[in-house]
């Protein structure tokens, strides 16, 4: 069934048929994914700032906004008048020279390809030209960032071709209902061991208690709540303060290096499976409690 989805895609575009993992595709670059099993957790937010951070850092960064809402066009400031250019340009992209015509070099030093300009457009991100994005951009670039959509829409195919990925959660109940069948399908896709969980925005007011959150999800790292944070998105320039930095680079950056290798998603050791992805992550991380250094 899976194959039939690729026929025509195959017949009409030189990209594979349905890749099952990273090692499929041509190109070096480190394919890192984010995404939310609800929306509002931060996976957008969270992506921006890693690469960004990565930016700084020196790394050729592609982010790539493949969810159905296209935040990062909010986050990055690349409103549709300031950035016609979306995912959907990705259609005309036949070899990785050509990416430029679906994004923009953003001047903070990462190309963006923003999600869809209208809401209306959002089932036209389907699997074929999500794969055939990362596809390109893997080819192109040292670091490719990317936002997953639903996983059970788009999203589940451009999993299967991370090399890692995070998944950003909050300690509310929406989010503790709708992870554990997204858990689940990233365990029979194969890509539980190198699925990380954030519990984002742990300090949030009226949120279930961080000790709590974090044993459910069984939580890698945590992150506070930061003002700053959704005040930068707000003003659509998102600021990399001290402290954001901090944990940005604690629980991103040190994971782009090999480290310590722990549990993931539906996994009882620490061991990986070949083929399915770079997944050596450094030990488990814990933000410090809002307002300490």
């Amino acid at each position: 069934m899976l194959g039939d989805l690729w026929n025509r895609a195959v017949l009409e575009r030189s990209i594979p048929a349905l890749p099952l993992s990273p090692g499929e595709l041509e190109g070096d670059a480190e394919v890192v994914g984010f995404y939310s099993p609800a929306s509002g957790a931060g996976a957008t937010t969270l992506a921006c700032l890693f690469s960004l951070c990565a930016a700084e850092e020196g790394k050729n960064v592609a982010l790539v906004d493949l969810s159905l809402r296209g935040k990062v066009r909010t986050y990055m400031g690349l409103t549709p008048d300031v950035c016609p250019a979306s995912v959907l340009d990705m259609e005309g992209v036949d070899v990785p020279e050509e990416v430029n015509k679906a994004g923009v070099l953003h001047p903070r030093g990462i190309f963006v390809v923003p999600g869809v300009a209208r809401t209306l457009d959002a089932a036209q991100v389907d699997t074929r030209i999500s794969i055939k994005a990362v596809s390109l951009v893997k080819r192109a670039f040292d670091l490719a960032v990317i936002v997953i959509g639903p996983l059970y829409r788009n999203g589940w195919a451009v999993a299967m071709l991370c090399d890692r990925i995070f998944a950003v959660v909050r300690p509310c109940r929406a989010d503790m209902d709708l992870y554990a069948e997204d858990a689940d399908l990233l365990s029979r896709l194969g890509c539980g061991e190198k699925t990380r969980v954030i519990l984002n925005q742990s300090t949030l007011p009226g949120g279930i208690k961080e000790e709590d959150a974090r044993k459910f999800f069984s939580a890698w790292a945590v992150f506070p709540f930061l003002p700053e944070v959704l005040s930068g998105g707000n003003k659509r320039y998102l600021v990399i303060s001290r402290k954001v930095k901090k944990f940005v680079s604690q629980a991103f950056s040190s994971a782009l290096n090999t480290g310590k290798e722990v549990a993931g998603i539906g996994s009882d050791s620490g061991e990986h499976a070949g083929g399915q992805g770079r997944a050596d992550f450094p030990p488990a991380v814990s933000a410090a409690p809002y307002g300490e250094e």
